[in-house]
């Protein structure tokens, strides 16, 4: 434990000075720490998805997303015919090009969708153990100030889509709703296509019954 705070501590002082690739330092100063190689401090897990035991999965995930993005009827309805995708997560061009942006906290513009009145869904696998967690995503949430944060710091969290089928849970206020996917972590729409397809309809309002009413939920979680 006094190893990771420290940790903690190291990649905090990184992004306060905004050192060059400060994102890339936290992750491997922890969760890749945590969780990669046969030396990982608590096992060498897929800290994508915790429940996944093979993490070949990627593998065989992203070339079966190549295989379909690359066929000509794909790249032409996305106007990308002169284009070949491949997979380059955190290298390459646009990974440089991102790298400044990594640790550029995203509330304040979050909290100026939501004063302006734009609805916004956010969600997680809670299965992810990467820096993009559902702990953490949350405390963000209920640590940000805008116009209905009190509402949404006393909002309760309920089933979805009902009690008798539980995908995740999700609590709300006024244009704020964020939910939690079960059975998944990193990867949502991959792993559970059918909850997706279900909380998407949620977000933009194609359902009315994705969320289970007060009466109908099962149990109350609290964070």
């Amino acid at each position: 434990f006094r190893e990771a705070r420290l940790r903690e501590k190291q990649c905090l002082e990184r992004i306060a000075a905004k050192a060059e690739k400060a994102g890339d330092f936290c992750e491997n100063n922890t969760v890749r720490w945590l969780y990669t190689g046969p030396q990982a401090a608590a096992g060498e897990l897929f800290y994508y998805d915790l429940g996944m035991a093979d993490a070949g999965f990627l593998d065989q995930l992203l070339k079966s997303a190549g295989s379909y993005l690359n066929r000509p009827d794909v790249k032409k309805a996305l106007h990308a015919e002169d284009s070949t995708w491949q997979d380059a997560d955190e290298t390459g061009p646009v990974a440089e090009a991102l790298a400044a942006d990594f640790t550029v906290p995203s509330a304040p513009v979050l909290r100026e969708l939501l004063d302006m009145g734009i609805q916004v869904t956010l969600y997680n696998g809670v299965r992810d153990a990467s820096v993009c967690n559902h702990i953490g995503n949350l405390r963000v949430l209920l640590n940000l100030q805008w116009s209905g944060a009190e509402d949404f710091q006393t909002s309760r969290s309920r089933p979805w889509p009902s009690s008798k089928e539980v995908m995740g849970h999700v609590r709300e206020a006024k244009n704020l709703r964020y939910a939690t996917v079960m059975r998944t972590g990193h990867l949502v729409p991959f792993a559970v296509p059918k909850a997706f397809g279900i909380l998407i309809d949620m977000a933009i309002g194609a359902t009315s019954s994705a969320v289970a009413s007060p009466e109908d939920r099962v149990f109350d979680v609290l964070v």
